[in-house]
C-alpha cells in the first residue's frame, strides 16, 4: 500500500514539474492576451517598392552643373594687370614681349627646333585703379605665370589673342589656371562668343563654358630700359579652357577620353592616330588631327573609328553604339541656327568618361556666329552657297552618312525646333541689354575702335534674330535641295579630257543632273564644253586643250529645279571667292602629250 502511494506521489511530481516547463516556453501572458489594438489586427506583409531600371553608363546623358555659372546681370568687367618679363632658355620664357606680339602659331611648325615664343609674367586682378588686396597676385613680385600667343587663323591679325598658364603654386582664378583670353577683332560686336556660350547654359544635352569679359593692360620689362607704366590692350572675352580642371569642375570626369579636333573628319587616320606605346607614336602628329586633352589611353577612339569606317557596319549600328542622338543633334542644330558654320571638322571637343564606350560633343569656339547677314555689309565674303543647314555637314563622310538616314534627320529637325523657341528675340535682347554697357565704350576707342559710326553697330545687333530666322529657314531649303559634292581632278592626255566627280545625294531620290562647263576664263563668258549629265557622275570628250589655265564648273540640279554647286571654291587676286568653280593647268601642247593620263 505504501509503494502505490509512492508511485501516486512520484507520477503528480512529475506531472507538476512538465506543466510547469510547458508554461515557462509559452509568451508571458501579455503577449498571449491581447490588450492592445494592434494586436487585434492582421500582422503586416512587406509589399515591394517600385524601383527604376538601372541605368548604364553608354545611356548616361550629359548634365552640366549649373552651380559653377553667375546670374546673368552679375557678370562684371574684370580687370587684369600683366607685368611682362623675360625667363630663361631652360623653360623657353626668355622672349621678349615683341617676340611674342609678333608671333603667329599658324605658320609655327610644333617640329621645329626654335621654341615658340613664350615670356613669364606677373598677373594680377584689380579693377581700373589698380590690383585689388585678396585678389590673385596682389602685392605679388615674383612672376605667377607665362603667357603666349593662342589662335591659329586668328594669330595671323596685328591684334593678338593671348594664353596665360598660372603657376600651380597660385591658388588660380576661380578655380581656372589656364587663362585663354580672346580678341574677336573679327566681331565688330564683340559679344558674339559669349553670347553663344551664355545662350546655352541649361540647355539639356549640351555644356557649355564659363565666359567673362576682361580689360587687360601689360607693361613691358623686357625693354631695355624697362617700362614703369601698363598700355592699355583693351577688350578680351575669357573663354574657359576645356582640360582636365574643366571637366571636373562641370561634374564630368577628369579622367576620361578628351580631344580637340584640330582638322578631324572621323577617318580612321593610321598614320596619325596611334597608341601611345607604338614605337610610331608621334605626339605633334597625333595632335594634327586631335589635341589630346585627357587620357593618354587611345585605344576605345580608335576603336570607334575602326567600326565607323567598317563598310560592313551600319551606320546606324555603329552611330547608337557609340554616340549619344540627344547630344549630337542638339550641338549640331544649335551650330546651324547661330550660322556656326565652321564645325564639320573642327571648333569642336570629343568627351567620353571612363567604363563608357559613348562619346559626347561639347561645342567650341562661336566667333563666327551671327555673322551671315551682317559680315557682306563690311567686305566679307558671304558664305558659300551649301553652308546652310544640312549641307554645312555634308563634307564629312561621318555626319553625311548619319543625315542619309530619314528617322536622324528627323531627330535633327525636333533639336532645330526646340532650339528655334529658345532662341527668341526676347531673349537674345536679354543678354544683349548685359553686355552693351560692358563693351559699347570700348569698340570707340583705342585699340578696340571698330565702329566710326554707331548705325552700323546697331544695325549688327539688330540683325541677330533674323540671323536665327534666316539660318532656320535655310535649313529648310537645304533639305529640298541636292547635296554638295566633290569634283576630282581633271584627267588630260592628247586623245581626250575625263571629268569625274562624286554622286549628289537628293532626300526625295529623284534622278539628278550634272551640268558640266569647261571655260578659258574665270566669269565663263568664253565656254569650250557646256554638257549635261543625267544620273552619271563622269564626262569624257575628245576635246584636245592647249596649255594654258582652265577653269571648270559642275553644278548639279533635281526636278523641282534646286541647283546645288560642288565643294570648290577658286579665290581670285581680289580675295574674291568664285563658289563652285576650281582652275587647273595643262603644261604641254596636244601635240606633245604622252599616252597616258597626266594631272
Amino acid at each position: 500500500m505504501n509503494k502505490l502511494i509512492g508511485i501516486l506521489i512520484f507520477i503528480i511530481v512529475v506531472i507538476i514539474l512538465a506543466a510547469g516547463s510547458l508554461v515557462s516556453l509559452l509568451p508571458t501572458d501579455e503577449k498571449v492576451v491581447p490588450n492592445k489594438i494592434e494586436d487585434l489586427l492582421p500582422t503586416p506583409q512587406q509589399t515591394p517598392v517600385s524601383k527604376a531600371p538601372v541605368r548604364q553608363i553608354d545611356q548616361a546623358k550629359l548634365v552640366d552643373n549649373l552651380s559653377i555659372y553667375p546670374e546673368l546681370g552679375e557678370q562684371p568687367l574684370e580687370v587684369i594687370y600683366v607685368t611682362v618679363r623675360k625667363g630663361n632658355p631652360s623653360d623657353r620664357t626668355d622672349h621678349s614681349w615683341y617676340d611674342i606680339n609678333h608671333s603667329s602659331k599658324a605658320s609655327y611648325d610644333p617640329k621645329s627646333e626654335d621654341p615658340f615664343p613664350i615670356a613669364e609674367a606677373i598677373v594680377q586682378v584689380g579693377d581700373e585703379v589698380g590690383p585689388l588686396p585678396g585678389k590673385l597676385g596682389f602685392a605679388e613680385s615674383r612672376t605667377n605665370a607665362t603667357i603666349q600667343v593662342r589662335g591659329n587663323s586668328s594669330s595671323k591679325r596685328p591684334v593678338k589673342s593671348f594664353k596665360i598658364e598660372l603657376r600651380n603654386w597660385t591658388t588660380g582664378w576661380d578655380g581656372q589656371y589656364t587663362i585663354a583670353l580672346n580678341k574677336h577683332a573679327g566681331d565688330p560686336t564683340r559679344i558674339k562668343n559669349k553670347l553663344s556660350y551664355d545662350l546655352l547654359i541649361g540647355a539639356p544635352d549640351t555644356i557649355s563654358l564659363r565666359t567673362r569679359f576682361v580689360h587687360m593692360y601689360v607693361k613691358d620689362e623686357t625693354l631695355n630700359p624697362p617700362s614703369e607704366v601698363f598700355e592699355d590692350y583693351g577688350l578680351f572675352t575669357q573663354v574657359e579652357q576645356p582640360n582636365k580642371s574643366f571637366l571636373r569642375t562641370h561634374g564630368l570626369d577628369p579622367n576620361a577620353q578628351f580631344y580637340k579636333a584640330t582638322f578631324f573628319e572621323f577617318f580612321t587616320y593610321p598614320k596619325q592616330l596611334k597608341l601611345v606605346d607604338d614605337p610610331d607614336y608621334d605626339k605633334a602628329e597625333f595632335e594634327s588631327v586631335l589635341e589630346v586633352k585627357g587620357s593618354q589611353d587611345h585605344r576605345k577612339l580608335i576603336q570607334m573609328l575602326g567600326d565607323l569606317n567598317d563598310p560592313l557596319i551600319p551606320i546606324t549600328t555603329s552611330f547608337e553604339n557609340y554616340f549619344d542622338a540627344d547630344n549630337y543633334f542638339s550641338w549640331m542644330a544649335f551650330n546651324i541656327l547661330v550660322g556656326n558654320l565652321d564645325t564639320s571638322s573642327q571648333n569642336f571637343y570629343l568627351y567620353s568618361p571612363q567604363n563608357s564606350q559613348t562619346w559626347y560633343f561639347i561645342p567650341w569656339d562661336f566667333d563666327g556666329a551671327f555673322s551671315r547677314l551682317s559680315k557682306p555689309k563690311f567686305g566679307g565674303n558671304p558664305p558659300l552657297n551649301w553652308e546652310k543647314g544640312i549641307q554645312t555637314y555634308w563634307g564629312s563622310p561621318f555626319h553625311r552618312k548619319v543625315l542619309s538616314e530619314e528617322k536622324y534627320r528627323t531627330l535633327l529637325d525636333e533639336k532645330i525646333e526646340y532650339w528655334k523657341e529658345q532662341l527668341t528675340e526676347e531673349n537674345l535682347n536679354k543678354h544683349i541689354s548685359v553686355y552693351q554697357p560692358i563693351t559699347l565704350p570700348f569698340i570707340q576707342k583705342m585699340p578696340d575702335l571698330l565702329f566710326s559710326d554707331l548705325n552700323e553697330y546697331d544695325f549688327v545687333i539688330s540683325m541677330f534674330h533674323e540671323e536665327i530666322m534666316e539660318n532656320y529657314r535655310l535649313y529648310k531649303q537645304s533639305l529640298v535641295e541636292p547635296m554638295p559634292f566633290f569634283v576630282g581632278e581633271p584627267q588630260v592626255n592628247q586623245n581626250f579630257i575625263e571629268f569625274i566627280w562624286d554622286s549628289s545625294y537628293d532626300f526625295n531620290h529623284t534622278d539628278l543632273e550634272y551640268h558640266v562647263q569647261l571655260s578659258r576664263t574665270l566669269d565663263f563668258t568664253d565656254i569650250l564644253i557646256d554638257e549635261k549629265v543625267l544620273n552619271f557622275t563622269s564626262l569624257k570628250t575628245n576635246l584636245k586643250l592647249p596649255a594654258g589655265t582652265y577653269f571648270l564648273k559642275i553644278t548639279v540640279s533635281n526636278p523641282d529645279g534646286k541647283v546645288q554647286t560642288s565643294f570648290d571654291r577658286y579665290t581670285d587676286i581680289n580675295n574674291v571667292i568664285w563658289q563652285g568653280v576650281r582652275s587647273f593647268t595643262v603644261e604641254i601642247d596636244p601635240i606633245n602629250f604622252p599616252t597616258e593620263a597626266v594631272p
